[in-house]
């Protein structure tokens, strides 16, 4: 069912609550301790949640490129908000803001309360919210998952260059990568910080990368991951 049927299913649903608690007859029956929020809940479905949020304001139209997450019409999506599972709903990620948005139309869009995120995905591509991590808190995009994580932060930051009296301003996409281990994170920038993370396994990870002939500087995502599933091999 599309959003904007359950729209219209809520609409109708929050007229007959309104009829029913204005009968006194009924109203009386109601035990008082059940809150009208959990009876609108029960009417109209947990879709209802995915309207909590607010109202979310774009950014100055002036700004070259956009904030999102690519999304494009016909991406499968799926999302676990405030403990529930939705579907195929229309939603996109601020990664400048690290926030989540569900899309009512072409100018109404919602930002979700993002401590009620659990995770979501795009198309093939998997999010998850860490709230238990210190200084490293938000919307990291799975890449891999054993005993050890894989994650990737998408960000995007408004650049700012002068072209003759102009100033332009764009937004560039940034990655940095992550290793989870346990409760911590481990940062991945450069080659030796990534190969002193195998300690004594670290020559058996170099010769690994030499013999997959891998790259990490042209292609650090691939190198991390499979270089950590070949890791987490070994005895």
């Amino acid at each position: 069912m599309s959003l904007k049927t359950y729209i219209l299913n809520m609409l109708r649903s929050a007229i007959l609550i309104l009829f029913l608690f204005t009968n006194s007859s009924l109203f009386c029956q109601i035990d008082s301790k059940e809150s009208l929020v959990s009876k609108y809940y029960h009417a109209v479905g947990d879709y209802s949640r995915l309207y909590t949020g607010v109202q979310y304001i774009n950014y100055d139209i002036m700004i070259e490129g956009d904030q999102f997450f690519p999304f494009e019409e016909g991406y499968k999506t799926s999302l676990t908000y405030m403990g529930n599972d939705y579907e195929n709903i229309t939603l996109l990620y601020d990664t400048h803001l690290d926030e989540v948005l569900i899309v009512h139309d072409k100018t109404l869009y919602t930002k979700l309360i993002k401590s009620e995120v659990d995770n979501f995905t795009i198309d093939d591509h998997h999010f998850i919210h860490l709230t238990d991590i210190d200084k490293s808190k938000g919307i990291y995009e799975l890449l891999y998952t054993k005993n050890l994580s894989v994650l990737v932060k998408h960000h995007n930051e408004i650049e700012e260059t002068i072209k003759g009296t102009q100033v332009i301003r764009s937004f560039v996409n940034e990655k940095s990568y992550y290793i989870l281990r346990s409760d911590s994170l481990v940062s991945i920038s450069k080659k030796n910080s990534f190969l002193q993370f195998f300690g004594g396994d670290k020559k058996k990870i170099k010769n690994f990368i030499k013999k997959e002939r891998l790259n990490f500087n042209k292609d650090k995502q691939n190198t991390i991951i499979q270089s950590i599933t070949y890791y987490e091999t070994l005895p």
